[in-house]
């Protein structure tokens, strides 16, 4: 479960340890492919996806950012995944932690921040070439904005929460942590490959107008399984830190 506040910027033995096995879990699936990657050939998205975020609602933001980085970077080195995938993970589950510590007001800022750079990205942003892309973006921010994620982080953080509320919870948290994910991978995209390698703006607009297409369903799929594991997970550790009040 979570550390106190107090412990998050002192790296002790146990959090080394903690990083170490995550960090170790999170390579593994990295090495997973679920999703080629539209526009850049030879890459997938991986199976971090879906263990990014729930790393996040597990550990502190600083145990988070460090296990991710890591692991991450052991999957970068071994070409498991690209620097677009490596930076959205890191993100996702940076995200995730910061909701989980009731930094709702700051993530709001955030997300909204770096939709606008990534949809008004010059020329090439999907803002100008095909706004449609946005639809499930906007759907995220004004989700992370609402009652509905600070009710969800409620029934997450609450021990007797009821397995369904909790499943609830975790779900919400995993849908806007994943967008949030999805839209730093796409701007570091814009950013890595424009002019360098995609340097047609029609080209960019088939991007956005294909991606229009697969990506909520890859997104949705993201999150029900890392809302599977999350709650399984949660649970246990709930029981576990039930039982040692006994």
């Amino acid at each position: 479960m979570k550390q106190k506040k107090h412990a998050y910027i002192r790296l002790s033995t146990k959090n080394v340890a903690i990083i170490a096995v995550f960090a170790s879990v999170y390579t593994i699936f990295c090495s997973w492919n679920l999703f080629p990657l539209i526009g850049a050939s030879g890459r997938a998205i991986t199976a971090s996806a879906i263990m990014a975020p729930i790393i996040g609602i597990i550990l502190s933001p600083y145990l988070s950012i460090l296990t991710v980085t890591l692991g991450g970077a052991v999957g970068l080195s071994f070409g498991y995944f690209s620097a677009f995938g490596y930076g959205a993970g890191v993100a996702a589950a940076f995200f995730a932690s910061m909701l989980y510590n009731r930094e709702q007001a700051l993530s709001t800022l955030l997300y909204a921040a770096l939709m606008l750079a990534f949809a008004l990205y010059p020329t090439i942003g999907p803002f100008w070439l095909y706004p449609n892309f946005l639809l499930l973006q906007i759907v995220g921010l004004v989700v992370v904005a609402s009652p509905i994620q600070s009710k969800s982080i409620n029934y997450i953080r609450n021990s007797e929460t009821s397995s369904r509320k909790l499943f609830f919870g975790i779900g919400v948290t995993m849908f806007t942590s994943t967008m949030f994910a999805h839209m730093v991978g796409s701007l570091l995209f814009e950013m890595f490959s424009w002019p360098f390698l995609l340097s047609n703006v029609e080209s960019w607009r088939g991007i956005w107008q294909s991606i229009t297409v697969t990506y909520p369903f890859e997104r949705m799929l993201i999150v029900v399984v890392a809302t599977i594991l999350a709650t399984g997970l949660m649970k246990s550790l709930k029981t576990q830190h039930n039982a040692s009040l006994l």
